[in-house]
């Protein structure tokens, strides 16, 4: 019978990306950091199967460093034949011990992956990385507002018992030696139009096969697609554009 752990890679790997999100406000998030110069060097921390990744690399021209812990997407980033592919280094390495020397990088972007090692945790690791005055774009899922949906607290409570409110994240923002540029709560639109829509049915195709203790995997799954149809906008991933200060 296969693991859980090789059921979830199932799932996951053959979709184009790995968390809420769109090209609409990858590039609202960029549009909130200064223009890079073509030398400048980018770092895409949890870059997945690279969406974001080309995408920073075709609006800035610029150098982007691709790390994700699973190896099984890195080979995705780069397209063969796209233009971005001479301009995009892949690294497998976890994004709590990044390879990289302190200050080598003018931006680094974290979409959707901070949670991976915790919000504040990830920005006091991303921090040195950065050139002084650099610039971090990470987005995360808060509470919103206090009004929430008992399913959805039970629900999140076991998922993501770190998550916190929005305001919760821009005092850990300052305490960090950050400044917030900008943010914004991603759409609706950004859950379902393309990442639950993939991740769905991708849990259909599995749907007849006999996966053993991997079923639980796939129940979980979709149980999160229900239970996020039900938010009524208490919580949402929400984008935070930052500068290092210190």
């Amino acid at each position: 019978m296969p693991e859980p752990a090789e059921i979830f890679e199932r799932i996951f790997a053959p979709l184009s990306q790995h968390a809420p999100g769109s090209e609409a406000s990858s590039l609202r998030a960029l549009a909130a950091v200064p223009k890079l110069a073509l030398d400048a060097r980018i770092l895409d921390v949890g870059c997945g199967p690279g969406r974001h990744t080309r995408l920073l690399a075709r609006e800035t021209g610029c150098r982007v460093a691709a790390v994700d812990l699973a190896r099984a997407v890195l080979g995705r980033v780069r397209v063969p034949g796209d233009a971005t592919a001479e301009r995009i280094d892949v690294v497998q390495g976890d994004m709590g011990r990044l390879p990289f020397a302190d200050e080598s990088f003018e931006l680094i972007w974290c979409e959707g992956a901070i949670y991976c090692v915790g919000f504040r945790e990830g920005l006091d690791h991303f921090r040195p990385l950065l050139l002084p005055g650099g610039h971090l774009a990470a987005s995360d899922l808060v509470w919103l507002r206090e009004e929430r949906p008992a399913e959805v607290v039970e629900f999140l409570a076991l998922e993501y018992p770190e998550m916190v409110s929005s305001e919760v994240r821009r005092g850990e923002i300052a305490a960090s030696g950050y400044e917030l540029l900008e943010e914004f709560a991603l759409p609706d639109s950004d859950w379902f139009d393309v990442y639950y829509a993939e991740l769905e049915a991708r849990l259909l195709e599995l749907d007849g096969e006999d996966l053993g203790p991997g079923r639980a995997v796939v129940e979980m799954c979709q149980r999160e697609i229900d239970v996020m149809r039900k938010t009524d906008g208490a919580c949402a991933y929400v984008f935070y554009i930052m500068r290092k200060t210190h």
